[in-house]
């Protein structure tokens, strides 16, 4: 059973717009705790389409660079989060509406 607290968001970028477009994969930022069959679970109740093929990787946070001001140097240590990708090829035909591209020339 899929967790309550679990984190999913679209991962928008150009490379991913065209994935959705060209290959029918769509790419997700999620809490880095959910396992495969869980997340599969979770896009298909959510969008509400048939997951072919998911793979997945963490990508762990980058380390904050030290703070350099004027005469002073102060060392500011901390870490982003990790997160996990995941790479859900969807059923032909099928899409997710938030992928769509949304520039239309109107001429």
């Amino acid at each position: 059973m899929p967790r309550k607290n679990t984190l999913i968001q679209p991962h928008l970028t150009e490379k991913t717009a065209n994935l959705a477009q060209a290959q029918n994969v769509y790419v997700f930022k999620l809490s880095p705790q959910l396992n495969c069959s869980e997340i599969k679970k979770l896009l298909e109740a959510e969008y509400k389409v048939n997951i072919i093929k998911l793979r997945t990787m963490i990508i762990k946070g980058k380390s904050a660079a030290s703070i350099h001001l004027k005469a002073r140097s102060r060392s500011a240590g901390g870490k982003r989060s990790d997160f996990k990708k995941a790479y859900a090829t969807l059923k032909a035909g099928q899409s997710i509406p938030i992928f769509v591209d949304t520039k239309k020339d109107d001429k």
